[in-house]
């Protein structure tokens, strides 16, 4: 991270594709997060990075690139003040969903197209969900079978223009500070639609609907809002790929408890 004296210690980890440290200096400041990948991720998050620079400014904030490793399987970044949106108050919430709403609007709107595909909500991952659902629990799985009969039933409603998405958007990838809102976490990076982004952040709002239209609000004071129609089956598809099936294969206890109505929900 250019700097002598730094102590590394792991605070993030996603088996078989990356590995997060905060590095802290002699001072006991975090100066950098440095990230080791799999499969030459490192570069491809770097220039994700370097291209979401270009929309950086007013209502967004991108973390600049600090250092790669020889080997293009390292990455740091700078560290960013501001406090995780998953950390608010309650009644912090509305006002920063808004924030992060604009925030993701001027990303896809500023930011120059990827080269690699949005595929996390590819058929064949929803029906690997199912799959996966189904064995480990089987009480779950007809409601995981009939939530992807619909998916598929409707899947013209998922489709749209392609953006630059962030392709992980969520409140534990957004800091707010002075207003501001920072995107981290580029690992996932890709040319999709833009309710895949929007998608995942309302499936974790779990159908509250005033936190909901706070966060479509601010996105539509950039740039217009997908529609209604592709905002249901992305959160519905996000709610399957994205949190049931982690659910099972990260055994994410409080999930697992509810993983049955939360798919009769979505």
């Amino acid at each position: 991270v250019g700097r002598p004296h730094v102590t590394p210690r792991l605070v993030a980890y996603c088996a078989e594709q990356s590995a997060s440290a905060e590095c802290t200096g002699e001072d006991g400041r975090v100066v950098a997060y440095a990230k080791v990948h799999a499969d030459g991720g490192a570069d491809r998050e770097r220039r994700s990075l370097d291209a979401a620079r270009a929309a950086d400014g007013g209502c967004l904030r991108v973390p600049r690139v600090v250092g790669t490793s020889a080997l293009d399987c390292a990455l740091a970044v700078e560290a960013v003040d501001g406090r995780r949106l998953d950390t608010l108050e309650p009644a912090e919430l509305p006002d920063a969903l808004r924030r992060l709403g604009a925030a993701l609007a001027t990303l896809h709107e500023r930011t120059p197209l990827p080269d690699v595909r949005f595929a996390r909500l590819d058929v064949k991952r929803l029906a690997k969900a199912v799959g996966v659902i189904a064995r480990a629990r089987p009480d779950a799985g007809p409601a995981a079978a009939d939530l992807l009969a619909r998916l598929l039933a409707t899947r013209a409603d998922g489709a749209g223009p392609p953006v630059a998405l962030h392709g992980d958007a969520n409140l534990r990838n957004a800091l707010l500070d002075d207003g501001r809102v920072t995107l981290i976490d580029f690992e996932h990076a890709a040319a999709g639609p833009a309710a895949a982004d929007l998608g995942q952040v309302l499936a974790s709002l779990r159908g509250d609907e005033a936190m909901a239209a706070a966060l479509v609000d601010g996105y539509a004071s950039v740039r217009p809002a997908p529609s209604a129609a592709a905002l249901r089956w992305h959160t519905a598809a996000s709610l399957l790929a994205r949190t049931a099936l982690p659910a099972v294969s990260r055994v994410r206890e409080p999930l697992l408890r509810e993983l049955r109505p939360l798919l009769e929900a979505a």
